[in-house]
């Protein structure tokens, strides 16, 4: 299934930018695979015995489930998750900033947030992710973290959520990797900021739900200055991507930092004005910061 799906991409991409980049994506492709490989035997050979472990990840202490694939194994080989954005907003984070965070997870930037900002609203949807970020902020007795268990979406609604055996691949979209759905309450990005304080900065890694979520805050888009994204073009689709990118160009956004294979060793910073590839159907996933014009 999932081979006829790259096969598929792979001839629609093709037909629009060349074979020559068909080319450097499989040979990407086939970098990062080995790359997994990699870090899977590692991961499955050198972990403790233990289920759970605690380990510092920048600057803060973090409670890792050790059998989960997942983001718990990135950040128990590297310390670190997407590096190239880490660095990125840590260094255009500021003491008075607010950050809303939409797919919160564990909590690897909301603990990085809460070292650099005023306040961090940290929102996740399953209970699992819910219940060992509580403890991650309880471990480095941060009290500027507020956890909000819930999804945002386009409107106020109880949706299906497929849940991945991956902590951070739980998904309103069948990427092939669930085991299971679970409802889940969905909230408006507009709804929930009404009567707190506005933030100045927002995140989201959603898992292709980006766009329901950008039309649930139209009024948060008038005034944002900075949002960082990671866009899955690989989820959405092609017309959902483009509506995506219009939504925020209209609100008078552009991109200010695009990196793909955000990982150790592997992170490429590609041109800003490779949005252009991903309007027209490049696929993957991408880490960007937005800055309002």
């Amino acid at each position: 299934m999932k081979i006829n799906k790259l096969v598929k991409e792979a001839i629609a991409i093709a037909n629009i930018f060349g074979f020559k980049h068909v080319f450097r994506r499989i040979k990407d492709y086939i970098k990062i695979n080995l790359r997994n490989i990699n870090d899977y035997l590692r991961f499955l050979f050198f972990r403790p015995k233990e289920k759970y472990y605690i380990k510092k990840i920048q600057g803060s202490q973090m409670k890792l489930n050790l059998r989960d694939f997942g983001i718990h194994k990135e950040l128990f080989l590297y310390d670190i998750r997407e590096p190239v954005a880490t660095k990125h907003l840590i260094s255009v984070l500021r003491k008075d900033d607010i950050v809303l965070e939409a797919g919160a997870n564990i909590g690897y930037y909301a603990l990085i947030e809460a070292q650099h900002c005023q306040l961090v609203y940290a929102v996740e949807p399953i209970k699992e992710n819910v219940d060992i970020l509580k403890k991650n902020i309880k471990l480095n007795n941060y009290n500027n973290i507020i956890v909000h268990e819930a999804a945002f979406g386009e409107k106020t609604e109880i949706a299906e959520m497929y849940k991945s055996t991956k902590s951070n691949w739980h998904s309103f979209y069948d990427n092939g990797s669930s085991n299971e759905t679970v409802k889940i309450a969905v909230e408006k990005v507009d709804d929930f900021i009404a009567t707190k304080k506005p933030p100045t900065f927002f995140r989201m890694d959603v898992e292709g739900y980006e766009l329901s979520i950008l039309k649930g805050m139209k009024k948060a888009l008038t005034y944002l200055p900075w949002l960082f994204i990671e866009v899955h073009s690989d989820i959405m689709k092609t017309e959902e991507t483009k509506q995506f990118f219009d939504l925020l160009a209209s609100n008078k956004y552009i991109p200010e930092l695009i990196v793909k294979y955000d990982r150790p060793k592997c992170s490429r910073i590609l041109p800003n004005s490779y949005i252009d590839y991903i309007y027209k159907g490049d696929k993957g996933n991408y880490e960007m910061f937005f800055v309002k014009k």
